[in-house]
């Protein structure tokens, strides 16, 4: 069986990191990019790249510097198939007071990290909320921009994978809500048609919409020309007041139908995972539902969402177990009726997941962040990369029945203009190489407590402290309780040893 596994970037400097998004390159190799917060250096934000072997063996990493930018975020990736070049996208904070967010586009060669251009698309006062897809030769940016009143606005960038350079970037601004605060934050595209969607989120105060932020879908054609947007309010049929949705992912099911993953919170369920299929014709849903296991959700802005083989959807997200951890997790649900199958979620570490792929032949992959509580990174946040089964199922997978909660949802069609915006400048980038370290996510040897990778009396010795303090990592069965059979768990799995 597979096991899951974390890379921490660039160890040992005190480091806090997280993934952000996921690639399988040709070859079957992984790319994975992400943020890193680098204390010993003024608390300074670099993005980072790793790439390694379907066994999880790292081949490659460097650390992104933009010295242009007081933060370099790396939120997505995917390969150009022509030259097998990795393109990434990177929000690029230029100042704080004022905000000023850049969106930068570069191309990477990932086996020896020579860069092969590099764009900064400028915005009034920041980018963010960014997603990324690729569309044949051509790749497409859903992204909102702050203008200078302070008002988010979508914008859409279409690109040549092989220049960066921009076919079309334009502003979408509503005509009868003036002060419209409205973002993306993931895109899709239809190979076949050329349509274009964007998915986000909308602040609509108009009755019958309650003043949250709803749901945002936006159909294109492929010349960037809007087809319709429309807003969409899920909300509990015994509860008609709804809550703000949050995080948002999109992707196309096998119809063409648009299918939307969102973070809602429930004022009685707390955290919940909405799920939509919308006809792309007509805008109406025709499916939805809401996971609501232990207050399970999307996380925000950097969560995705991919079509498997079988035609399911696979959401990376989060839950909140029943001791208050929130831990990564990954899902499935049919892309036509929304209804769920299985949940996976690594144990004993608290964090998120972030971006969740099929890895062929291998199983599915899950990253993100954790910050473990124990061993040689306790206490840091970790870049999480973790592997199961294709149904999910792996060595510290909890499956659990998940609830669907009965939902019903209000939806609006509304018109919006569009504009032209500023093309690219270049920008100057500097690839440091680093040097990741394989960690594992959750211990393969459940009796290593001090996590050294040796069974000995320190083992020992902490078992009995987290027993005595009624830590949960004593609670080997568990159950909740903290008895005789959780020492028995524990010597148990003592006398077999580490594999």
């Amino acid at each position: 069986m597979a096991q899951p596994f974390v890379h921490h970037v660039a160890e040992p400097i005190e480091a806090r990191e997280q993934a952000s998004d996921l690639e399988i390159l040709t070859g079957e190799q992984v790319a994975f990019v992400g943020t890193i917060d680098r204390e010993s250096q003024d608390f300074r934000r670099d993005g980072w790249i790793v790439v390694h072997r379907p066994d999880g063996t790292p081949t490659s990493s460097w650390i992104i510097e933009d010295n242009d930018t007081n933060e370099d975020v790396l939120l997505a990736t995917f390969e150009d198939r022509v030259d097998k070049h990795l393109i990434v996208l990177q929000q690029g904070v230029r100042g704080f007071n004022p905000a000023a967010n850049d969106l930068v586009l570069f191309k990477i060669d990932p086996p020896t990290g020579a860069l092969v251009y590099q764009w900064r698309y400028p915005g009034d006062n920041a980018f963010e909320n960014i997603g990324m897809e690729r569309d044949g030769d051509t790749g497409l940016v859903a992204a909102s921009v702050i203008n200078t009143q302070g008002i988010p606005q979508c914008t859409l960038l279409r690109f040549r994978n092989a220049t960066g350079l921009p076919i079309f970037h334009y502003r979408y601004t509503p005509v009868q809500f003036p002060a419209f605060n409205h973002q993306f934050y993931d895109v899709a595209s239809d190979p076949e048609t050329g349509d274009i969607f964007a998915v986000g989120r909308v602040n609509l105060d108009s009755p019958p919409f309650s003043p949250q932020s709803e749901i945002l879908v936006a159909r294109f054609d492929s010349f960037g020309v809007p087809i319709w947007f429309c807003a969409y309010e899920p909300f509990r049929s015994d509860t008609p007041e709804p809550n703000a949705a949050v995080g948002v992912s999109i992707e196309l099911n096998r119809d063409g139908n648009p299918v939307i993953a969102a973070r809602q919170f429930d004022n009685q369920l707390g955290e919940t995972s909405v799920h939509l299929v919308i006809d792309r014709v007509t805008a109406i849903p025709n499916a939805f539902s809401a996971n609501s296991i232990d207050n399970a959700g999307i996380s925000p802005a950097y969560s995705s969402l991919e079509r498997l083989n079988d035609g399911t959807m696979l959401v990376s997200g989060h839950v909140t177990r029943v001791d208050g951890q929130v831990v990564p997790a990954m899902w499935d649900f049919d892309g036509t009726f929304t209804s769920h199958n299985w949940l996976y979620m690594p144990d004993d570490v608290s964090g998120i997941g972030t971006s969740a792929i099929p890895q062929p032949g291998e199983g599915l992959l899950l990253a993100g962040r954790v910050i473990p509580n124990q061993g040689p990174i306790g206490g840091f946040s970790d870049a999480l990369l973790a592997r199961t089964t294709d149904t999910g199922q792996g060595l510290c997978d909890v499956s659990l029945d998940v609830r669907e909660t009965p939902l019903e949802v209000r939806f609006l069609l509304f018109g919006v203009e569009r504009s032209e915006v500023e093309t690219p400048s270049p920008a100057g980038l500097e690839v440091i190489a680093g040097d990741p370290v394989r960690r594992l996510a959750c211990e393969p040897c459940p009796a290593d407590l001090n996590g050294d990778g040796v069974l000995n009396f320190f083992d020992v010795s902490a078992f009995l402290n987290a027993f005595n303090a009624m830590n949960p990592i004593a609670d080997f069965n568990n159950d909740g309780v903290f008895d005789f059979f959780d020492v028995s768990a524990f010597l148990a799995a003592y006398n077999a040893g580490c594999p």
